[in-house]
């Protein structure tokens, strides 16, 4: 089947040095700082033992390195850091899908990765997936609560999502057969 064709797009890092005061999450930034977040997508950024580690913060860590720079690096949930970087002055996102509707909001560098979103079914499963219209005629279809792809299916007319706050969540469900379908995540997020 094909990839969801909205979403396609590269992971990125989008910043935002548009607007002069923001007050940032509960940090009080320093007028030279930066505040750098990204969210939990394993295997591109996730955390481990209070480490934060992935593909994607290694890249940005080896960036910094090389400028000699040293920022902390935020784990937030995306719809928090989203809100950040539209409303914060000096955030830089990484790991973020470049979209027509976020295009010209922010300032992009990268890409850092290309992939896409896919829809998965169980092996064995004998259900035919040809286009995205076949996706809104199945029973369930497993998918974060809130994000990209959620707003995305919600803006193509999905009623049949069946919301989960868990990556994890959303594979386990398709397969111990809750839902018929399941998305959100990339091939090396469902690897991993």
């Amino acid at each position: 089947m094909r990839s969801f064709k909205t979403i396609i797009a590269c992971l990125f890092i989008a910043t935002n040095v548009s607007h002069l005061v923001v007050k940032i999450s509960q940090t009080h930034a320093e007028e030279n700082s930066l505040v750098i977040i990204t969210e939990n997508w394993p295997p591109y950024n996730y955390e481990e033992n209070g480490e934060i580690k992935g593909f994607s913060t290694e890249i940005i860590q080896a960036i910094m390195k090389e400028l000699n720079l040293s920022y902390e690096i935020q784990l937030l949930p995306g719809a928090r850091g989203e809100k950040l970087l539209n409303e914060g002055t000096r955030v830089m996102n990484f790991s973020l899908f470049r979209t027509s509707d976020r295009e010209n909001r922010y300032k992009w560098i990268g890409p850092i990765a290309e992939d896409a979103i896919y829809f998965y079914k169980k092996k064995g499963n004998p259900l035919t997936i040809q286009t995205l219209e076949d996706t809104k005629s199945v029973k369930r279809v497993a998918c974060r609560h809130k994000g990209l792809v959620y707003s995305e299916l919600q803006k193509k007319g999905f009623t049949n999502l069946d919301l989960t706050t868990k990556p994890a969540g959303i594979i386990k469900k398709v397969v111990m057969e809750i839902v018929d379908l399941s998305v959100s995540e990339t091939p090396l997020g469902v690897e991993f």
